[in-house]
């Protein structure tokens, strides 16, 4: 049985109109790499068609994502850090999607994955949405009685 949209879903189906994004997904034969600057051991970068290394490069939530990573990995050198005897290393990452937003030349999203590894083979889990200034949405399912009075 289906029940109606709640007001949140409701709300956005009136305002949809006015939101214009476009979406971009990454095609292997078209991916552009390059090195991401002043990043030891070196970290590939794969490009899709559509998302240049400037844009990237200059998308803020980017660049606060690979400085955060960059100070965790750091403390791997410290003695009493867990990971120390085998620290772990950024070793590429693959843009899987870009959504922008407006006219198309603003950044909204970009969903990445990592390759984190240590010397030892094992493997960290990496995958990521980043995003611009946009505001947050929480979807939720709501109980059957308030859904069911919409």
């Amino acid at each position: 049985m289906f029940v109606r949209a709640s007001p949140v879903i409701a709300h956005l189906a009136r305002i949809g109109p006015r939101i214009s994004f476009k979406t971009h997904l990454a095609v292997s034969a078209a991916m552009s790499t390059f090195t991401l600057p002043d990043w030891q051991p070196s970290c590939e970068v794969k490009l899709i068609t559509d998302l240049n290394k400037d844009q990237l490069l200059s998308f803020k939530p980017f660049r606060d994502w690979t400085s955060t990573l960059k100070n965790s990995l750091a403390q791997q050198h410290t003695k009493s850090h867990p990971f120390h005897e085998a620290p772990y290393k950024l070793r590429s990452i693959e843009i899987q999607s870009v959504d922008f937003f407006g006219d198309g030349s603003r950044i909204g999203f970009i969903k990445l994955t990592t390759e984190v590894t240590n010397d030892n083979g094992e493997k960290l889990p990496g995958s990521i949405l980043l995003r611009g200034g946009s505001v947050a949405m929480l979807v939720c399912n709501l109980p059957r009685p308030f859904s069911a009075a919409y």
